[in-house]
């Protein structure tokens, strides 16, 4: 599987873990389905770079596909958290609303613990618990009453508000955002443009092997050059690769490290150390000091 696929999956598996979606299924299906359109391509007469780039445009952005994959998953989940915290909000409203009761406090941290466990389990849109376990006092209390000063009983819904979000910030916290980081900054300094990019992808099975060779180590190079300079909004021509030479090779610690010297169309240069070993490949890149 090409470089350009590779980097296209890892990409989609950062966007399902975002979204608490950690199957291997998921990500296997699209690896094949991916890997049948590139094959087809190439029996149509495609070079296998165009054809995986047509591939990936037929299959769409990483964010719609996981989007969609995640809709599909939690669509019945959430149904049932629904129904969950309309039973909990009408619970509790109804302990509110006897006649001996009078514990406040009570009622609050009830609303904000049930809404901070749904917003755990169901981190998308929290919005929708803190309103399925809030809305049933404040809307008896204006049943009751019809007076205008019963709306003032809807600042309740901040207690399970709180609950809900806190719950889904909790979630995103606890949820790896998947085995794929990559992060690039470009700055304006000394009227020069430079940057920093670095990546890392845990080996799995069926994914990219830690242990590569020295043209395997390139066509991974280059391609997470090219896509961090695109990600970036920067100049066209920044994302241009003219040239990658390797300066040195070596074994240290268990890992096998390469550094290459690339050059951008531009004239821009940097310095790339590429390491691999039993569990991970990481690639770093720096600007070269320009004078």
């Amino acid at each position: 599987m090409s470089a350009e696929l590779e980097t296209y999956l890892s990409r989609l598996e950062h966007e399902l873990g975002r979204r608490g979606l950690d199957d291997s299924r998921i990500l296997e299906e699209a690896r094949g389905h991916l890997a049948d359109a590139t094959e087809a391509g190439i029996r149509r007469g495609l070079a296998p770079d165009a054809a995986a780039r047509e591939a990936i445009a037929r299959f769409g952005s990483p964010e719609a596909v996981a989007r969609n994959f995640a809709a599909e998953r939690h669509r019945l989940r959430d149904r049932l958290l629904l129904w969950a915290a309309v039973a909990i909000g009408v619970a509790i409203a109804y302990v509110d609303s006897r006649p001996h009761w009078d514990d406040a406090g009570i009622v609050a941290c009830a609303m904000l613990i049930a809404a901070a466990v749904l917003g755990l389990i169901g981190p998308q849109r929290p919005w929708r618990w803190a309103l399925a376990v809030g809305i049933w006092i404040p809307l008896y209390a204006l049943a009751r009453t019809g007076s205008p000063g019963a709306l003032a009983m809807f600042i309740v819904l901040a207690f399970p508000a709180v609950g809900a979000y806190s719950g889904m910030a909790l979630r995103r916290v606890l949820t790896p955002a998947g085995p794929s980081r990559v992060h690039f900054v470009l700055r304006q300094h000394d009227r020069a443009r430079r940057f920093a990019l670095h990546s890392l992808v845990k080996a799995r099975k069926h994914s990219v092997p830690p242990s590569v060779s020295e043209p395997e180590a390139r066509a991974q190079v280059v391609p997470f050059l090219e896509r961090a300079v695109l990600d970036s909004a920067a100049p066209a021509a920044w994302a241009a690769v003219q040239s990658l030479t390797l300066l040195e090779e070596a074994i240290s610690a268990g890992k096998h490290v390469r550094r290459y010297r690339v050059l951008f169309e531009t004239g821009a240069t940097a310095t790339v150390v590429h390491a691999s070993d039993d569990r991970s490949v990481s690639i770093d890149a720096s600007p070269e000091s320009e004078t």
